[in-house]
Order: C-alpha cells, then structure tokens, then sequence
C-alpha cells in the first residue's frame, strides 16, 4: 500500500531534485528523461537501488492518481522503467526463533517486543496485521477431537479473507495477553519501536550466525557481513515463517493460502532453496547418475 507518509517522501526528494536542477515542477515536465535524471539524483544522494524504486514508484501511484482526477494529461512518464534488484531474504532458523522466545533477562517491554516478534514468525502475519488482530477474531473449532484455534481476520494490505490456524506457541501468546483491556490480541506496539528493540534483544540472545547483506547502487553490487541481530526486523517474522514452513516440507498452496499471496509470483520473493535442498532434489531426481566427482 502506498502510503501518505510515502507520497510525502516522493514529493520532498522531487523537490530537493528540482532545486538544485533549478526546474519548476510541473505535470507536463515528468518524462522518462527526467525520471532517468531523478534516479540518477537519488543514487548520487546514497541511495540503493531499491529505495529509488520506492520513491520512483510513490511518484508514478500519485501521478496516476492526478491523471484519473483529471489534473493532467501526461502519460509519458509510465515509459520509465525501474529495475527491481532481489536480494537476498533473511530469516531465523527455528532453532533461533525458539532460543530468541525462551530468552528471559527482559524487561516487560522487551518482553512485549519479543512476544509479539515470535507471533509473527509462528503465524506469517504482517506487522500492521498483527497488531490489529482482534480477540474476537480468534475462533474455536473442535478438529479430530482437539481444541483448534483459527484466525479469521481480513488482511489490511490486500484485503484478503483468510483462516489461519494457530500453533500452540502463538496460542501461548494470546492466551498470556489476554488480560488487556478492549478486544486487542496482542499489545499496541510501534514498528520503528519494534525494530530498534529487536534488535538489542536478538543480541543479548546470542543471535550472532552472519548474514550476506546485498546492496545495489546502479550497477555496483556491494556485499557486507554482518551479525543477524544487526539486521533482524519484525518484518523477518513473515519471512521466518515461510522459510520454516518450507523447511517442513508443507505444500506450497497451503503456505500462501496462510499467507494470502495469490499468485506464485508474489510468493517468489519469499522462497529460496537452500544448496542442500538443491543437492538432495538434484541426487534424489537422478539416482542412476554420480553427482560425486570420481578422484
């Protein structure tokens, strides 16, 4: 979703390119060219590849907006095309997750940040998902003769209508946030809030395997290691889950019918196989052939 915080940051850069470019900005100046120029601007100002597409593609959703309001007519500037660069997708083994949740030299807000990260990685929810979770959006069903617990919430971003079930880990969770006032599930947390705390707690925690971190700059590919609990996000919870998901073997639909993505490529961006998973699919697909070099 294209936010009003996103447009914003859009029309400043714009701004700041305009002025030091000394252009008056107008509708009918946006063209390829220009944008072309405006990226090159954004990279001169540090910034990777992906962050210009974001700001790029603020620009193209208001402008596309103005244009079915009928401020203008240009349609040049939809010939502008971005390259988006895929990078590498982090994640916590489950083995993390579970050291990261039985952690316990916190203080009760470090607590709520870690409780609420963990719920992420157990569910797939996104952040803004997650925190609005209601408790009456949690449904009781009686499955083979157990107690199963579903979420039945409409997600904000695509407004997709899912029914997720929930692990007993996630369970714990709502069940030990049960206590707060109004329909809530889970604690009103702020996501910068989140990140800046996850980050410290994940430490402590001993969250210190290394990560290749990937970033474009035009055509540059800069490479930095650097300890997970430097990176990890709340966002990882979704990735987590996934990645955890496929570690486990369950079918590809069943995962993005939790996720809500509707189409393979979508879902893309998320999955990745790991070389040993690579090696067995290779050696359990050709059994009659010796992928181990002869000495």
């Amino acid at each position: 979703i294209v936010t009003q915080r996103t447009y914003r940051v859009s029309l400043n850069h714009f701004r700041a390119f305009c002025k030091s470019n000394n252009i008056t900005p107008a509708f009918d100046l946006i063209t390829p060219d220009l944008l072309n120029d405006f990226r090159n601007y954004l990279l001169e100002q540090n910034m990777v590849n992906n962050s210009v597409l974001r700001v790029i593609k603020g620009m193209r959703f208001f402008l596309n907006h103005a244009y079915r309001m009928g401020k203008h007519k240009n349609i040049l500037y939809r010939e502008f095309k971005l390259k988006e660069y895929q990078c590498t997708v982090h994640y916590l083994t489950w083995d993390e997750v579970m050291k990261l949740y039985h952690f316990e030299n916190l203080s009760d807000y470090e607590r709520q940040v870690r409780d609420v990260f963990i719920f992420f990685c157990s569910t797939g929810k996104r952040f803004g998902d997650g925190i609005r979770l209601l408790k009456s959006d949690i449904k009781e069903q009686i499955i083979d003769g157990q107690k199963a617990y579903f979420i039945e919430q409409r997600e904000q971003k695509t407004g997709h209508q899912g029914s997720l079930p929930l692990m007993r880990i996630a369970v714990e969770i709502i069940d030990r946030y049960k206590y707060l006032p109004g329909d809530l599930a889970l604690p009103d947390l702020c996501n910068q809030v989140v990140n800046k705390y996850l980050k410290k707690i994940a430490k402590r925690a001993g969250i210190n395997d290394t990560i290749v971190v990937d970033r474009f700059r035009g055509n540059k590919n800069e490479k930095v290691v650097v300890p997970k609990h430097k990176k990890i996000t709340s966002h990882w919870g979704r990735k987590t889950f996934v990645f955890n998901c496929l570690v486990r073997k369950l079918p590809l639909t069943t995962i993005m019918s939790y996720t809500g993505h509707k189409s393979f490529k979508s879902f893309s961006h998320y999955y990745s196989v790991e070389n040993e998973e690579k090696f067995r699919h290779m050696r359990d697909g050709f059994p009659d052939t010796d992928n181990i070099p002869k000495e």
